[in-house]
């Protein structure tokens, strides 16, 4: 192995548990990969959307995209490369990446899985806020009104089902079974974190580590497009609750079990 491999594995050693953290978009885990981050420097790995999709091109270029927006891209395949970065013995993987129970029941003796939800109707405004006309590679340029009626909107309000339940991100509608998969595999996650609570899920993250996680505040939604009208309509908030809920459902069960 050499001298500085022996001298990593005993750094490495050091570490009580592995972690793999699900991050949602728009649940404060900008905030949370930071601080995993700031603890895992010799062992981490974050798989990013676009990557992912220029790396299933060049192994794959037959393959074709079938979802409805870019957030979407290479979804599935993200999961693989979760599945991957952990059977090659990584410590502290983050991302946009679905998983399923197989790979936590793998890995459940050496990673602690954890993730962070958001109010699904409030997820869903700072979604939309934070791509509307940004100029990202995610850019929605639809007024609210329009987007609702997208296919992009209905995967904002059932994205936990697509994440956690196996949902295939591109179909239209969420199954019953695909909504209670997610509700099981979240009450089975070591920590479950909510975004009005970060103070307890700090706490608990800490402990299930057995590190001192500090988790800041990064990648905070900005008013940063001019043309942003302000609030929405009572019309418009009750079609995104209409779109919300699957999340909704899934929500507030983790969380109400979360806390008996």
């Amino acid at each position: 192995m050499g001298l500085l491999g022996n001298i990593r594995q005993k750094l490495l050693s050091r570490y009580k548990t592995g972690v793999v953290f699900t991050h949602v978009q728009k649940c404060g885990g900008s905030s949370v990969e930071a601080a995993l981050f700031r603890r895992y420097r010799l062992s981490r790995e974050r798989i990013y959307p676009i990557e992912s999709r220029a790396a299933e091109r060049l192994a794959d270029p037959a393959s074709t995209d079938i979802s409805a927006h870019p957030e979407l891209l290479s979804f599935d395949f993200r999961r693989k490369l979760l599945a991957y970065a952990l059977e090659k013995g990584t410590l502290c993987v983050t991302g946009h990446n679905p998983i399923n129970e197989a790979i936590r029941e793998k890995h459940r003796h050496s990673h602690k899985f954890i993730t962070v939800l958001r109010d699904p109707v409030e997820r869903f405004c700072s979604h939309y806020r934070y791509v509307y006309r940004s100029g990202l590679g995610t850019s929605v340029d639809q007024e609210i009104d329009e987007f609702v009626t997208t296919e992009r909107a209905r995967w904002y309000g059932s994205n936990y089902a697509t994440f956690f339940g196996g949902s295939p991100a591109h179909q239209p509608t969420v199954s019953t079974a695909e909504v209670e998969a997610a509700k099981k595999l979240l009450l089975s996650f070591d920590v479950v974190g909510f975004l009005d609570r970060m103070e307890s899920f700090e706490q608990q993250l800490s402990d299930q580590l057995s590190l001192n996680i500090n988790i800041g505040y990064e990648n905070r939604t900005s008013e940063r497009s001019t043309h942003w009208r302000g609030d929405f309509s009572n019309e418009t908030l009750k079609r995104i609750r209409d779109l919300c809920q699957p999340n909704i459902e899934i929500y507030n069960y983790v969380r109400e079990k979360r806390a008996a």
